[in-house]
């Protein structure tokens, strides 16, 4: 709630130059006390950014981290003038947010967010297929602890089916794809 202000600022300020995805017009990302801001023009909106990021700080209270703060830049360079006005720490390879690796190529986020999460998940059900659960425990270890790690991924990255597909026709994800199927049928074949 806090955070309001500073959001609707950011919106309706003329000095912020917002990114155009499709037909939507991107500002500000917000969730609880995190932020993600969409600019174009860095050079002139970084500077509108952190006055208004001051002002919010004088009146309510509240300050922003910049040791935990990222600026990332998309198709271009970081310029030393850019660098000399934000506190920001400027990265080129990118940045976790709420679990999700986030990478300046697209093809990229296949690798660097579900590589990772196919090794965990592929431990984790060797690691549940060692005790003797029912079909019906299976179905729940699956429904629970794997399927909701996925679905984050699947609603929080871009590609519209891309990295979906990419996923699915993965060697890492026939393999797991297999395992669970032969963690059913074992389970199933185990109680006849």
């Amino acid at each position: 709630m806090a955070i309001e202000p500073l959001a609707e600022e950011v919106w309706t300020s003329k000095g912020i130059f917002e990114t155009d995805i499709g037909k939507i017009e991107n500002r500000i990302l917000l969730y609880a006390s995190d932020i993600i801001l969409y600019l174009t023009n860095p050079e002139k909106s970084v500077a509108v950014v952190l006055d208004l990021i001051d002002k919010f700080g004088r009146i309510s209270g509240h300050k922003i981290n910049f040791e935990k703060s990222n600026a990332f830049l998309l198709n271009s360079t970081i310029s030393n003038n850019l660098k000399a006005v934000s506190s920001f720490a400027w990265t080129q390879n990118g940045f976790k947010y709420l679990g999700v690796n986030v990478s300046p190529r697209l093809e990229d986020l296949f690798n660097i967010n579900y590589s990772p999460l196919l090794q965990k998940m592929k431990e984790e059900l060797e690691h549940w297929n060692l005790l003797p659960n029912s079909l019906l425990g299976r179905i729940n270890v699956i429904k629970m602890n794997i399927l909701p790690h996925f679905n984050h991924l699947f609603q929080s990255l871009p590609g519209q089916g891309y990295l979906e597909y990419l996923f699915l026709k993965s060697r890492e994800g026939k393999k797991l794809t297999l395992l669970c199927e032969c963690s059913v049928h074992h389970s199933v074949y185990s109680h006849i």
